[in-house]
């Protein structure tokens, strides 16, 4: 069958037409697929931003764990030196009076004078040594507590700067949207409300409650009885160091001491053979049953309260630091950010062709969290139980997260 003229001309027409129909499918497939790759490229530059801008709040977190561990081991190294001093002066005072006990007896008064001078002459050289050691490390403290404050500022100031230089090093066309509601909220719950920097009373007598619980056998109780012949006789020795707070500014405290109790039928009788003590401002009691300080007050009366009368100052105590700590544990803090197309620039002219030009804008967003875990396997509690986000532990993380469609489409309102 021969078709006509007039048919041939219309398939013709329709030919064309599906081509062109055609040719306009595949400039927009290519032109969609184009956008799809854009998008798709911002959103990784995004992820990368946002994970720059994460891996800086993890590291000042984990600093500020660090740090904050510092200064509690700092702290109980005081404790540790004012121990030592008030162990020594016990034991001066105690070859004192064994020479005094012993002048009587030939050759034995020889040795023990002897021993009682050369410990006598490192008086002077212990207690310098001592308050040299314990200026040392309060100003170490104090320098962890200005390095704290400066690290978390330089911190937050220096996420804007570099979470734009990612942008701009990964794609010079994109720009980093910053006004937008979730960054804004994200950054002002991270660097704001979830951490805060201690000041009150209340903290200060928190981390003096750190001290006492973070003190070593040594600090924290040196009591024993050295011989037990009951019920003639014993000996006991106590002694620890304790710490509180005195007007904002700690106030360490250390006793020694050693008593023979001998029974006097009745009752026991305690004779003290020496005991010292040392401080920084406020003198240990001279009578009472004063708790704390391995029990020396309750084992060793007499002798605790001779170490109180003769007590050393070593120094005055330091300003009890201002320390970051969580305010909020429960909530884990998250970095959002948002990249997009430059907007293009266009010259002011009558042209109105430049105002109908349609730019499609690409645009990203990237999502990390910050959480905080401490594996079992590898470092497990002695108590064995689950650890809570703390800024004690420098074990912060980042991981990227998904963001939800319906914010997805909130957040491409506000571009």
């Amino acid at each position: 069958m021969r078709l006509s003229s007039r048919h041939r001309g219309f398939y013709l027409v329709a030919m064309t037409l599906l081509f062109a129909g055609l040719l306009v499918a595949v400039l927009l497939t290519v032109q969609l697929t184009s956008q799809l790759q854009k998008q798709s490229a911002a959103t990784q530059v995004a992820e990368y931003a946002a994970e720059s801008v994460a891996v800086i709040a993890a590291r000042d977190l984990n600093f500020k764990g660090i740090t904050n561990r510092a200064m509690l081991a700092n702290e109980i190294v005081i404790g540790q030196l004012m121990g030592i001093h008030s162990w020594y002066d016990m034991n001066r005072r105690s070859m004192t009076r064994i020479a005094q006990f012993t002048a009587w007896i030939p050759k034995v008064n020889i040795v023990t004078l002897n021993m009682a001078r050369a410990v006598e002459r490192m008086r002077v050289p212990m207690e310098r040594t001592m308050r040299s050691l314990i200026i040392v490390q309060q100003s170490t403290v104090e320098m962890l507590q200005l390095a704290q404050f400066t690290f978390h500022q330089a911190s937050w100031l220096s996420t804007i700067a570099t979470a734009t230089e990612v942008v701009e090093q990964n794609d010079p066309e994109l720009e980093l949207h910053m006004f937008n509601h979730q960054t804004l909220i994200d950054a002002e719950y991270l660097w704001l409300r979830m951490q805060t920097r201690t000041s009150n009373m209340t903290d200060q007598n928190d981390y003096i409650r750190m001290a006492m619980e973070s003190r070593d056998p040594f600090s924290q109780r040196r009591t024993y009885r050295l011989f037990d012949a009951r019920p003639i006789i014993y000996a006991h020795k106590a002694g620890g160091s304790d710490v509180k707070n005195l007007l904002g500014r700690i106030e360490w405290q250390s006793v020694d001491t050693f008593s023979f109790h001998v029974n006097a039928i009745y009752r026991w009788q305690e004779a003290p053979l020496g005991g010292g003590s040392a401080y920084f401002r406020q003198r240990l009691p001279s009578r009472g049953r004063t708790p704390g300080f391995g029990e020396s007050y309750r084992f060793n009366r007499r002798a605790s309260a001779e170490a109180g009368r003769f007590g050393r100052n070593l120094g005055v105590g330091h300003s009890i630091p201002n320390f970051y700590r969580l305010s909020d544990s429960n909530r884990e803090p998250q970095i959002t950010l948002v990249v997009r197309s430059k907007r293009p620039e266009v010259a002011h002219s009558n042209d109105e062709s430049a105002d109908n030009h349609f730019v499609p804008v690409i645009w990203g967003v990237g999502r990390q969290q910050l959480y905080f875990s401490r594996p079992r396997n590898f470092w497990q509690r002695r108590d064995g139980r689950g650890e809570r986000a703390n800024l004690h532990n420098a074990l912060w993380q980042t991981r990227a997260v998904a963001v939800p469609i319906w914010e997805l489409e909130f957040l491409r309102m506000q571009l």
